[in-house]
């Protein structure tokens, strides 16, 4: 495999990531605002600044699992929520 190849795997690989953060964040805000949570009200209950929820909710950053299974409870959905468009 060339390096060239390499790469168009790694950005592809990369851009993937990218729109499953870039979804479960849209998921986390639509559900945060059909619950009626500000982000501080809702990050405060996830134990995160408000920063890092703008964060994940932005999809710049990845949720870790043992995070989302907090956030899921607090959004009172189920984990699975989360990867339903996959």
């Amino acid at each position: 495999m060339t390096k060239r190849v390499q790469q168009e795997q790694f950005l592809d690989n990369f851009e993937r990531v990218h729109k499953i953060n870039m979804e479960i964040g849209r998921r986390i805000r639509g559900r945060r605002v059909e619950i009626c949570l500000t982000p501080e009200e809702f990050a405060l209950k996830c134990h995160i600044s408000p920063a890092v929820l703008s964060l994940y909710e932005n999809g710049e950053v990845r949720v870790s699992s043992a995070k989302m299974l907090l956030l899921s409870d607090v959004l009172n959905v189920e984990l699975s929520y989360f990867f339903e468009f996959v």
